[in-house]
């Protein structure tokens, strides 16, 4: 529906937008790390229907009917659950669990005869090491 639309929904960051955003279901799906955070944040797309058809019964005229005035007073508490109070959340957890595993390091790419960049992160600071094996 992106590309049938394009760009009448949204333009080059629409399609950004929810490209990144498969590729990081995927991966999480794909690896087993982040499902956590990757399911909160699909938890506040829930608010997505309420937004939409706000639009709707604007363009429908309907801005001063008792459906919309309704629909603006759910968007508002859905909206504060769901994005509000749960990323809250999320970032306190994140806080929590941030320096649960300095051990671990991150390989980002593998180039020629596998180049790995490593990231470590200590109480110093990141750390950038790069090293080259056969």
């Amino acid at each position: 529906m992106i590309i049938w639309f394009y760009p009448s929904l949204g333009g080059m960051e629409y399609v950004i937008h929810h490209i990144l955003s498969m590729i990081s279901v995927a991966y999480s799906m794909l690896t087993g790390e982040g499902q956590l955070y990757a399911y909160m944040v699909l938890i506040s797309e829930t608010t997505t229907p309420g937004v939409n058809l706000r639009w709707y019964l604007d363009i429908a005229g309907m801005k001063r009917s008792k459906a919309y005035l309704v629909n603006g007073v759910v968007i508002f508490f859905a909206w504060f659950v769901a994005r509000i109070l749960l990323f809250i959340y999320l970032f306190y957890h994140v806080s929590l669990h941030e320096y649960q595993n300095l051990e671990e390091v991150f390989v980002p790419y593998e180039m020629g005869r596998r180049l790995s960049c490593f990231a470590v992160r200590s109480k110093e600071g990141l750390h950038l090491a790069i090293s080259q094996t056969a």
